[in-house]
């Protein structure tokens, strides 16, 4: 309690079921109650700390902390990418997803960002919410954070087929894991950003989804 209350702010969000951003929310020890906010997320809650992102993210919407969903897909030994989206999120709110009012837009693997990208109601956008182009961006670091995210399934989460990172970049440029998802890493608008999820894989998963049927 003493080092959040040391704080200048914090995020603090569920450490389960924040799907869409639900409950996250930016603490300033300097106005908000931290013992009453700590006490509304029971025992299952995170606290972090708040980064400074990168300018060639920050640019889309400043005040949200605005991520890659890097989907990754690790069956019969073989870890690949599956999808690239950015997330830039809406006016004065911290998280950048959908159900905030946020835009996906795809990225290819050498870090282009495509043309346009989606809101929650499937409608196309060829900017942010603060006018800011999609059109001509570039994230030169994305295939070492692609490697890194691969990584990451290969050597913790041996178990799971399927994984969504969210990965940031802070203020040198550096990504930073900001969390993962294993139950529901996003298929629909991640499709509809970059094409076919799995790819050249589908009649793999398909083949490995019928043979690891649950009883």
């Amino acid at each position: 309690m003493r080092t959040l209350e040391a704080c200048d702010r914090f995020i603090i969000k569920p450490t389960h079921d924040s799907v869409q951003g639900k409950n996250v929310r930016l603490i300033k020890p300097s106005v908000d109650n931290v013992k009453q906010a700590i006490e509304g997320y029971g025992k299952d809650f995170i606290a972090q700390e708040v980064l400074e992102q990168s300018e060639m993210t920050a640019r889309f919407n400043p005040s949200s902390l605005n991520t890659f969903r890097i989907t990754t897909l690790n069956i019969n030994g073989k870890c690949s990418l599956c999808s690239i989206v950015f997330r830039c999120g809406n006016g004065d709110g911290v998280v950048d997803n959908l159900g905030a009012g946020g835009i996906m837009i795809g990225v290819t693997e050498d870090g282009r960002i495509h043309d346009y990208g989606f809101d929650k109601k499937y409608n196309k956008h060829y900017s942010s919410n603060n006018g800011q182009l999609f059109k001509g961006s570039v994230i030169p670091q994305m295939k070492g954070i692609v490697e890194l995210a691969k990584r990451w399934h290969e050597k913790y989460f041996i178990h799971s087929g399927i994984v969504g990172f969210d990965i940031a970049m802070n203020n040198n440029n550096e990504p930073v894991m900001i969390e993962v998802n294993l139950m529901y890493p996003g298929i629909q608008t991640e499709q509809l950003c970059t094409g076919p999820l799995f790819g050249e894989r589908t009649k793999e998963v398909i083949d490995y989804c019928s043979k690891n049927k649950k009883n």
